[in-house]
């Protein structure tokens, strides 16, 4: 409320959060007359993918870590080699 300095009153109108229909189970729109079996097997499928995808990605984050460590400890050993060699 950066316009307002010293006093601001705020009405709030709860009317549209409110649902005027009856939730019983008989009617059609009612969430409540459905019986939930679990998960649907797209639901399921989409589940199993996305865990291997992950489990992937988390694979060649690794494999890829591992191949820069071991680069960068080749890249180190072969300066300090040729750093020696100046130095004699």
């Amino acid at each position: 409320m950066s316009y307002f300095s010293d006093h601001v009153s705020i009405d709030p109108d709860f009317s549209v959060l409110l649902d005027s229909s009856s939730a019983s189970k008989d009617s059609q729109n009612s969430i409540c007359s459905k019986k939930s079996n679990g998960l649907s097997a797209a639901k399921i499928a989409g589940i199993i993918i996305g865990s291997i995808a992950f489990v992937a990605i988390v694979i060649i984050c690794i494999v890829y870590h591992i191949q820069k460590t071991k680069k960068q400890k080749l890249f180190i050993s072969n300066m300090k080699l040729k750093m020696g060699d100046l130095n004699k």
